[in-house]
């Protein structure tokens, strides 16, 4: 599995381990796609 990068916003979701399958599952279509939508999923998370 690839590590977030430390400075990432959105790494913190990551250490889920759901959310990380969850993202390296669209990743394997996406890279750009998957990060968008944890940028997503991490705005709806504070709102």
């Amino acid at each position: 599995m690839d590590k977030p990068h430390p400075n990432d916003k959105t790494s913190g979701l990551l250490k889920d381990k759901e959310v990380l399958r969850w993202y390296n599952n669209i990743k394997r279509g996406s890279k750009i796609t998957a990060d968008e939508y944890l940028k997503v999923l991490r705005y709806q998370e504070h709102s």
